[in-house]
């Protein structure tokens, strides 16, 4: 094989790989919500300030718990912006309080975390489980492979992400 036919080859392969992987968004975004991007940074910072109060599931790793939230707030607020409906800092307080969330409070960044999130509680509140689930579930939802995939039935980053085994050896 010639060196232009091994260029061409692996320029495709690279190609192949980011167009496979997502790569075509920008490594920086955690998600994009609509028209609504969620940084990568957001869901890191989040991930460090917050893990402390997640209850580690089986099936979802705390970071995939707490980037699904945090995307989940970025969802709701699609849905209340398309309904020009507003949410005052003052009603998701409440929402926070009334759903146990307050021990999240003693740190700003999982405040910040909690306060988006209500915005999810609003919508079940207004509208009932069944409208919510299915206004939220139909908001595009593009999850950077990092994180895993986006379930949009489940309002959940799930399954295994992109870059968690970069290598496989088989023996």
């Amino acid at each position: 094989m010639t060196m232009r036919r091994r260029l061409g080859a692996a320029a495709v392969a690279v190609a192949l790989v980011s167009v496979a992987s997502g790569c075509a968004s920008s490594p920086s975004n955690a998600a994009t919500v609509g028209n609504t991007t969620v940084t990568m940074k957001s869901v890191d910072d989040a991930v460090e300030h917050c893990s402390k109060f997640i209850n580690p599931s089986s099936e979802l790793t705390p970071r995939q718990i707490i980037a699904s939230t945090v995307i989940r707030g970025a969802v709701a607020q699609e849905v209340l912006d398309k309904r020009g409906a507003k949410l005052s800092d003052a009603e998701r307080d409440q929402i926070v309080a009334r759903n146990g969330m307050a021990a999240l409070d003693s740190d700003q960044v999982c405040h910040t975390m909690v306060r988006s999130f209500a915005g999810v509680f609003h919508l079940f509140d207004l509208e009932g489980d069944r409208q919510a689930k299915a206004d939220l579930s139909a908001v595009d939802v593009k999850a950077n492979p990092r994180l895993g995939s986006w379930d949009a039935n489940n309002l959940v980053v799930q399954g295994s992400s992109s870059l968690s085994r970069p290598f496989t050896k088989t023996f």
